[in-house]
């Protein structure tokens, strides 16, 4: 019998420590992949992050400036005897459209997008999604609306939030126009060109009903992070309108809040340039902060590089571990075969040949676990890269969310 014979039915007579061999060596390959998927995970979360951030600049207030302003405000006394500053109007909390408009004009700017606040309205001719087991008491019983001058480039449709499933999105040219939630439109039965009605869920009686048309619905990837608690600012309840639509609704018609502005760059031309001649335009600066999404990159890049460090090590601990545990598990293998090996040689076997032999037999058994894991492993790797890249994405979006909340103006008290 030759030695490749000797050595398959040496395999599978011997079951047990096959079986364990086999499992051990599929463990190690599946660790490997593992430990390359977080590397593709790496390259898929640099992917996305660069096609987010872009070329662009943001403006938004700046806070201290608005500190400020409102000390110069008088002060309101409250009937408990408690003061307190408030806005004169939305104007005072916005960016100012002729400020965004001179900046527009800059050489370099390729386009640009405003953002309005979020606010809260009263859907008066469809129903809004609520969780059947939430106490409503303190919530206002509405829907959030996100004003844009191109739905398109909304932060929350540019990172994959949600996803335009019919219809189209908002231009500049449109008015009174809207896209909202499958959720929405399948609860109410509403399909592409009817007009959706909404006023000042403060007085869901009394205030006057605006109509949007409904040109475009979307459905949610992930959940949009709430700025507020309530079933009025979930995801499924956003409704994307054009850019003057939210004030009417909540009774500041002419009175627009933006919240900030966001400039996209000619990638053709030097980013820095572009920024110090923007930061020529004739404009208060210090009423603004301007976001340098090249700063964004930056921590972007140095987050993604610790988990490409983390991914190094992590495969090269793989692989050191899997080659000093299968040198162990031959080494004590060949100890518990002594007696086995020294009848071989009694037979006049070389030790040539039982080395062979004994290489044979790992060499069958890692083959057949590394086809196994040539089946399991794409969608172990799949799966842990969807989730890494998932976490990344999740994190950022708190951190996207967190400054949302934190340079969001304030809605004017209207009553």
């Amino acid at each position: 019998m030759n030695v490749v014979k000797r050595g398959l039915y040496s395999v599978l007579r011997k079951k047990v420590k096959s079986i364990l061999l086999f499992i051990i060596v599929l463990s190690i390959s599946c660790f490997i992949m593992a430990a390359m998927a977080s590397k593709n995970a790496q390259v898929t979360t640099q992917d996305k992050s660069r096609a987010v951030v872009g070329l662009s600049l943001r403006l938004e207030l700046n806070e201290n400036d608005r500190r400020e302003r409102l000390l110069e405000i008088p002060v309101e006394k409250l009937p408990n005897g408690a003061t307190i500053s408030r806005s004169p109007n939305n104007e005072f909390e916005s960016v100012l459209m002729d400020d965004i408009l001179k900046i527009s004009k800059v050489e370099g700017v390729k386009s640009y997008n405003i953002i309005t606040g979020v606010f809260a309205a009263n859907p008066v001719n469809f129903k809004r999604i609520e969780d059947p087991d939430r106490d409503q008491y303190n919530d206002e019983g509405g829907v959030n609306l996100h004003g844009n001058l191109d739905m398109a480039q909304d932060i929350n449709i540019l990172n994959g939030n949600i996803k335009l499933i019919e219809g189209r999105w908002g231009t500049e040219a449109d008015h009174n126009v809207c896209v909202v939630s499958k959720e929405i439109a399948e609860k109410n039965k509403i399909k592409i060109g009817d007009l959706l009605e909404f006023n000042n869920y403060r007085d869901k009686e009394g205030s006057t009903i605006y109509k949007a048309e409904l040109i475009g619905i979307y459905s949610t990837a992930k959940e949009i992070t709430p700025l507020m608690r309530g079933d009025t600012y979930r995801t499924e309840n956003a409704v994307f309108t054009d850019l003057r639509f939210p004030e009417k609704p909540i009774g500041a018609e002419g009175d627009p809040l933006y919240q900030y502005a966001i400039f996209n760059l000619d990638g053709n031309k030097d980013y820095d340039t572009i920024k110090e001649n923007v930061k020529k335009a004739d404009v208060n600066w210090k009423r603004y902060d301007l976001i340098d999404n090249s700063g964004k990159s930056e921590v972007l890049a140095d987050n993604l590089g610790q988990l490409g460090k983390i991914s190094n090590v992590m495969f090269a601990i793989c692989i050191i571990s899997g080659f000093l545990i299968l040198f162990l598990n031959f080494i004590f293998w060949i100890r518990l075969r002594k007696v086995e090996i020294g009848i071989l040689m009694a037979l006049g076997k070389s030790k040539l040949e039982i080395l062979a032999q004994l290489i044979i037999e790992a060499s069958f058994i890692t083959l057949f676990s590394l086809l196994t894991s040539l089946f399991i492993s794409p969608s172990i790797s799949q799966k842990l890269t969807t989730y890494i890249v998932a976490e990344q994405e999740e994190q950022q979006n708190k951190i996207d969310g967190i400054n949302k909340a934190q340079t969001a103006g304030l809605e004017y008290d209207f009553r």
